[in-house]
């Protein structure tokens, strides 16, 4: 995958982590104001049963940019090390 396609993979699992909390905060907010109102489990728990799906999405999305960004910072690393291994470290100059 290119820098590009990275980048722009990056910022769709963003986008789709958030979206997923979203849901999670929903739903959540959906079973407390309904637990508030006396509502019996079993009209709360499917909120509740949403809210957990949501962030295991959340969970598998942030693992795959976690992934992601570190794949990212060592490319940029080879890359910084590839163009830096010409040049002679600064103590090594015999002149000092």
């Amino acid at each position: 995958m290119n820098e590009r396609d990275k980048s722009a993979e990056l910022r769709q699992l963003g986008h789709d982590v958030r979206n997923a909390l979203n849901g999670v905060a929903v739903n959540l907010e959906v079973a407390r104001s309904r637990a508030a109102r006396g509502a019996d489990a079993t009209q709360v728990a499917p909120f509740i049963e949403t809210a957990v799906q949501q962030l295991d999405a959340a969970t598998r999305l942030h693992k795959r940019y976690a992934d992601l960004v570190a794949d990212v910072a060592e490319s940029a690393g080879s890359r910084h090390n590839a163009r830096s291994a010409g040049s002679a470290p600064a103590d090594s100059n015999p002149h000092s």
